[in-house]
């Protein structure tokens, strides 16, 4: 799964925003814990030029379902 964030980065300094947002989305996803396995998802960014593209896995699809609710 993968969720799209588009940010536009003109006059600002990117790697500092980019470090931000992904400081940001990993503790949000820390709180969210597989209802069967007790497992955390993994979040994975890749920057493309302006967008962020964000790769979420986990052990299960519940666990995947429950992070795109909280980025969502």
């Amino acid at each position: 799964m993968t969720v799209e964030i588009k940010v536009d980065f003109s006059g600002f300094d990117e790697k500092a925003i980019l470090k931000e947002v992904e400081k940001n989305v990993a503790a949000q996803l820390r709180r969210v814990r597989c209802p069967v396995h007790h497992q955390t998802p993994t979040v994975r960014s890749k920057r493309v030029g302006s967008k962020m593209e964000w790769e979420i896995t986990g052990c299960c699809e519940k666990v995947i379902e429950q992070a795109q609710r909280v980025l969502n």
